[in-house]
């Protein structure tokens, strides 16, 4: 409430009544604790304001890197373009050393476009999650299983899932995205014969919790701090078959989008363990207990 003290200035005043109680127990009168507000107000003001201008911010910087990284492809498809066809047309008027600068930029031209692709998913990730159907994990794993079949069946792998996984609807692109790249990762970073992806799930009061783990290479100690950081790629840019190193930063930005948490455990050459937390809301909550 507002109170106007007697020099004229306002302050807001938050107040608490306690009854005063005779020896009987009858009420007979009140105790008023006053206590002036207007500063802690003031800051929360200024804080929705300070989160309000931040969030306009970050809106405007993912849109400039959506639109930045579109009109980045169309030169760097034409030079990749232009490179295969000087290959294609004057291979036999070059010499080798030439063949092969051709060669090179032809290969970085595309894994520029790779870096691109990623970048512009990394930014408007979380418009996608904002608009995104809803369906059950074991939902999202078909369809990623369905989606990554063939280099599921070219690397020799097996994805299976333990046990029952919690049957709340959740946003298909938070949990595809997750299951994708572990999956992926679990099988490309792996150099066993037989490559095995695990996937199990439980609900507790509050959260969802899913484990996914591969008998892969494992993450070296000094990796650890460095595994979730976007275009860190931790080998050789051709080694286990190349890639951006942006898989784990959007697993990353999709969990915090849902306020949940993104751990692993990891033993060098005998794989890792990616442990996935996520809240569990109201609607899931009634779903999972079906």
């Amino acid at each position: 409430m507002r109170y106007k003290h007697p020099d004229g200035h306002e302050a807001d005043i938050s107040m608490s009544f306690s009854p005063i109680r005779n020896l009987r127990g009858v009420v007979t009168g009140a105790a008023v604790v006053a206590q002036d507000v207007t500063e802690a107000k003031q800051a929360r003001e200024a804080q929705k304001l300070l989160n309000e201008k931040l969030a306009r911010s970050n809106e405007a910087l993912d849109q400039f890197v959506y639109i930045a990284a579109h009109d980045l492809k169309e030169p760097v498809r034409g030079v990749h373009n232009l490179a295969s066809i000087l290959l294609e047309d004057c291979l036999e008027e070059l010499d080798e050393e030439y063949q092969e600068d051709l060669k090179t930029i032809a290969e970085l031209s595309v894994r520029m476009e790779h870096l691109i692709d990623d970048l512009r998913e990394y930014s408007r990730i979380e418009r996608r999650l904002e608009k995104a159907d809803r369906c059950t994990p074991h939902q999202a794993i078909s369809a990623v299983l369905e989606e990554i079949d063939p280099f599921i069946k070219e690397q020799n792998a097996a994805v299976t899932v333990k046990g029952a996984l919690p049957a709340g609807r959740m946003s298909a692109v938070c949990l595809t995205t997750i299951f994708r790249n572990l999956i992926t990762n679990g099988i490309k970073y792996n150099e066993q014969e037989d490559k095995i992806v695990e996937i199990t799930g439980e609900a507790s009061a509050r959260h969802i919790e899913f484990r996914v783990k591969d008998n892969g290479i494992g993450i070296a100690p000094e990796h650890r701090t460095k595994v979730f950081d976007m275009f860190r790629r931790l080998h050789g840019t051709g080694a286990y078959g190349g890639g951006t190193g942006a898989g784990l930063a959007i697993v990353k930005r999709v969990v915090e989008h849902h306020d949940g948490t993104i751990t692993f455990e990891s033993e060098e050459g005998k794989g890792t363990e990616f442990i996935i937390r996520l809240p569990l809301i109201a609607e899931e909550e009634s779903n999972s207990n079906e």
